[in-house]
């Protein structure tokens, strides 16, 4: 794989809760909370801490079709490593995962991913 010249970005897959099958299953990655809505709009409705408005920032517009995302669990688990497909979409379908509100997504086409039963 070429990545010269590929941003590569890290995604979590749960704090506390593990919805990396859903991401693997789905070809996505996910961020929320999404129950405010779409972005940018929901930024105008909550109030979050800076260090969330700068991930859904990130998310929504910094990562850019092409480049690659490393979906991992804490500091040393990795489910998988995909390239970006598209851009920022909010979908209402993963209004629940887990009991999370997690609509804010980006497609993802996986390049390699765990095996999870």
């Amino acid at each position: 794989m070429n990545i010269k010249g590929k941003r590569i970005w890290q995604q979590a897959s749960g704090e506390g809760r593990n919805y990396s099958a859903t991401c693997l299953f789905w070809d996505v990655i996910l961020n929320g909370p999404g129950d405010y809505g779409q972005y940018p709009e929901c930024m105008e409705i909550w109030d979050r801490s800076s260090k969330k408005n700068t991930d859904l920032k990130r998310f929504c517009e910094d990562m850019q079709e092409g480049d690659l995302v490393v979906l991992r669990g804490g500091t040393s688990i990795v489910y998988g490593v995909g390239e970006l497909v598209g851009g920022y979409e909010w979908l209402p379908e993963f209004s629940d995962v887990d009991g999370w509100d997690l609509q804010h997504t980006r497609r993802v086409k996986w390049l390699w991913k765990e095996s999870i039963p």
